[in-house]
């Protein structure tokens, strides 16, 4: 708005000033959170796109390795009560983590 517009509304300069400083830090702030939020929405976006690629890295990184693990635990049956039961480690069973090959086939 013109100054000699806003003259007839507002006859004290003063006022004036104050009123054209309180529109000015007010459209600042409005464009300063305009940005802020399209900032975090950009970073939000950048981030699942590093996310999806990271878990298509993890996928093709297990792919690669020529060994997995197996976990074995030792049961003890008791015939009179007819179940199994799990030896604890404290008793020298637990359970063990071998490494075996990848392509290795189990027959018993």
């Amino acid at each position: 708005m013109p100054e000699e517009d806003l003259k007839t509304f507002i006859p004290k300069y003063g006022d004036r000033a104050a009123i054209k400083k309180i529109c000015k830090k007010h459209s600042l702030k409005n464009k300063q959170s305009l940005i802020e939020r399209l900032r975090s929405k950009i970073e939000k976006t950048d981030y699942e796109k590093r996310k999806a690629t990271d878990d298509v890295h993890i996928k093709k990184r297990n792919t690669k390795k020529s060994t997995r693990f197996i976990e074995i635990d030792w049961f003890c049956m008791f015939k009179k009560e007819n179940r199994y039961c799990q030896v604890r480690a404290k008793c020298g069973g637990g359970t063990r983590r071998i490494t075996i090959d990848r392509n290795s086939v189990l027959k018993y």
